[in-house]
């Protein structure tokens, strides 16, 4: 709760500890090293960058029997996905009105942007040499603001209360939680893909991905309690 985007996928109601993740085949080792967990964290992955991915809700023969919850499998872009030279860039700007509301002298920035550019080629004429290059740079503002009750009870000490005796025994809120989160995600990364297909049926690839995220998360709890 509170975090500005979601981290972890559920595959059948599973928890995310008994998903199998892999990144261009290669399986994807646990990256949470709180020693209490084994579920990969998704969003440390641009989608910017992804060509494809696969969700399997079950385990086929042809994959790994370790993973009680499914297989989830993402492959990065290739040259090959396209007939020809292809481009593209996308840009976007946001703003977060309620951090505007904190004042200029608030720890996150209200303002957001998004840019992403992708270009992919054949090497040769014979189109058996291709590469594909995509670039990636974020910067996200999340805030969230929350009232929640603590628990329910029945009235007891009704001679405390305006009323009287017309709230004995009836259900109350013991308190209530006052609560904002905020979240500040900054990202970029970069894929290169370089592939090479002698023949139909032959393919050598080298793919690099490199992903630096920052998250500057923040909570503040205000505790309401009330006597019943």
């Amino acid at each position: 709760q509170g975090q500005g985007e979601g981290r972890y996928v559920t595959i059948r109601g599973m928890n995310a500890d008994f998903n199998a993740v892999s990144l261009n085949g290669v399986r994807v080792t646990v990256s949470n090293f709180d020693g209490a967990s084994r579920s990969v964290p998704l969003d440390v992955v641009s989608a910017k960058s992804a060509e494809t991915i696969e969700v399997s809700k079950a385990i086929r023969p042809d994959q790994d029997a370790d993973a009680i919850g499914g297989s989830i499998s993402i492959r990065t872009r290739s040259a090959f996905d396209r007939d020809g030279r292809f481009a593209s860039l996308e840009a976007g700007l946001s703003h977060n009105a309620l951090i505007a509301d904190y004042g200029a002298g608030f720890y996150l920035d209200s303002q957001g942007h998004e840019f992403s550019a992708t270009y992919g080629d054949f090497l040769d004429e014979a189109k058996k040499w291709a590469f594909a290059l995509t670039l990636n740079s974020r910067s996200t503002p999340y805030a969230s603001q929350s009232v929640d009750t603590r628990s329910w009870a029945t009235v007891s000490n009704s001679a405390n209360l305006a009323g009287g005796a017309a709230y004995a025994g009836k259900l109350v809120p013991t308190g209530l939680f006052l609560q904002e989160f905020f979240d500040q995600i900054d990202q970029d990364g970069l894929t290169l893909a370089v592939d090479y297909r002698p023949t139909a049926d032959d393919r050598v690839k080298f793919n690099a991905s490199y992903t630096l995220r920052d998250s500057r998360r923040g909570r503040q709890l205000q505790d309401i309690r009330y006597d019943t």
